[in-house]
């Protein structure tokens, strides 16, 4: 992802069943609650992701976490992390944004 902030994690985009989302958590209280809304409340206090900065030094074997859970659910994760304060949104990718712009759709 061009945004991605080597300094804030997890960020990036993550691939759900039916399509792609992406995840910026931007703190711990974030973290905590991403984690809820994936039943994985285990991680919160896994020395590896406590914090921030730990998540940065091991974000590698997170994504990978991440990645694994997040095939699991639908596009409606999205909704699931709105009601609890984190962001995310669908991934549209450039190509088919093209595509929506040339049909007169507003969604890109």
């Amino acid at each position: 992802m061009a945004t991605r902030t080597p300094n804030i994690q997890p960020q990036d985009v993550y691939a759900c069943a039916d399509g792609d989302v992406i995840l910026v958590v931007g703190n711990d209280g974030q973290f905590a609650k991403l984690c809820s809304v994936l039943n994985r409340t285990e991680w919160v206090t896994d020395a590896r992701f406590a914090s921030n900065a730990q998540r940065v030094r091991n974000i590698g074997t997170l994504s990978g976490m991440l990645r694994e859970d997040f095939l699991r659910w639908t596009r409606e994760l999205i909704a699931a992390l709105d009601v609890v304060g984190v962001p995310a949104a669908l991934s549209i990718q450039w190509r088919r944004c093209s595509r929506i712009r040339r049909s007169g759709h507003a969604a890109c």
